[in-house]
């Protein structure tokens, strides 16, 4: 009897190790430190505070190259419902570790497409959001394949509507990431932030120059939060009444042109430095989070992202532990 008892502990501890081996340690937020609500709609802005304090934005290719680079540092951020990863392709959600608790969001460049994909439940297994990115510039970048039609550029309203009804009637949360601009109020960008949940104020190149990029992330927020004014449910069907949370975009890669201008046809890898200093000037000032973007190869463009972009994004999330969590 005492035999066959010891027999059970040994087959027990030996099952134990190999599912402590298999699944790792477990994370719990004395080892990390990390207190972050698990709703993805969780509203405030980023602040200093006891957590890692920002909501992140970043795309699967991204991710998965930062976790390998460093996996526990990685985790430490970004599993939480409150980091959205990007997908563009079904075969990129292999790239979101398994059991992460992130929000994947599948994006896309036709209003059209996503219509259809949620219509006919064809998005991939374990997506919770979508995003649309209708800008010209996105022709111009990915080409004809994935380009955003003139009819929806020419008048995104419409689109705008019509892919944030869908996204709330089956529970996804809406991103816009592009907003075109509206040639029916003015060329206003701002109405993507009265009918998606989040927008991006794509600013990602303007960090080389610390006071571009905060005046940017500045004139931005204004007018997101202006949409409601103009794009109210009153005239728009659809519309929340009720501001978008703000994402501003940081990115590893930075054009060499003095004053950091857009249009420029040569980048470099940015700074851990000037990474941090754009997100502690505009923490705190109402932004949801931040897009950590580190470019395509496709042309033309600042592509693609390299080691030296990997290893300067790893050093900012490093040297940001500090002000994020700084007991």
């Amino acid at each position: 009897m005492i035999s066959a008892t010891l027999a059970v502990i040994v087959v027990l501890g030996l099952a134990s190790w190999y599912v402590f081996e298999r699944s790792g340690p477990a994370t719990t937020s004395s080892n990390n430190q990390l207190s972050r609500t698990e709703n993805a709609s969780d509203s405030g802005s980023c602040k200093f505070r006891d957590s890692m304090g920002c909501h992140w934005y970043l795309g699967a290719p991204v991710l998965a190259l930062l976790y390998r680079a460093d996996p526990r540092l990685v985790q430490r951020y970004f599993d939480y419902p409150t980091t959205f990863v990007a997908v563009t392709q079904p075969e990129q959600m292999s790239e979101i570790p398994l059991a992460w608790k992130v929000t994947p969001i599948f994006t896309f460049f036709d209003e059209a497409k996503l219509h259809a994909a949620i219509v006919t439940h064809s998005l991939p297994s374990g997506i919770k959001g979508v995003s649309l990115d209708d800008e010209l510039a996105v022709c111009k970048v990915y080409g004809q394949r994935e380009c955003t039609p003139q009819a929806e550029q020419g008048n995104p309203v419409p689109y705008e509507q019509d892919a944030s009804r869908l996204a709330k009637l089956n529970h996804f949360v809406y991103l816009d990431v592009g907003a075109a601009p509206d040639p029916t109020n003015g060329g206003d960008r701002w109405h993507a932030a009265a009918f998606a949940n989040y927008v991006d104020s794509q600013i990602q190149l303007s960090e080389a120059n610390l006071s571009r990029f905060t005046q940017e992330s500045t004139t931005y927020l204004a007018g997101w939060r202006s949409a409601p004014g103009v794009y109210n449910s009153s005239r728009y069907p659809g519309a929340t009444d009720t501001t978008a949370q703000v994402i501003d975009g940081i990115t590893a890669k930075v054009p060499t042109c003095p004053t950091g201008q857009r249009g420029c046809t040569t980048y470099q890898t940015a700074t851990p430095t000037q990474m941090g200093d754009a997100v502690k000037a505009t923490m705190g000032t109402g932004i949801w989070g931040y897009w950590l973007n580190c470019p395509s190869g496709r042309t033309p463009g600042p592509g693609p992202c390299d080691q030296a972009d990997v290893r300067a994004m790893d050093a900012f999330l490093k040297n940001m532990v500090t002000v994020f969590n700084p007991t």
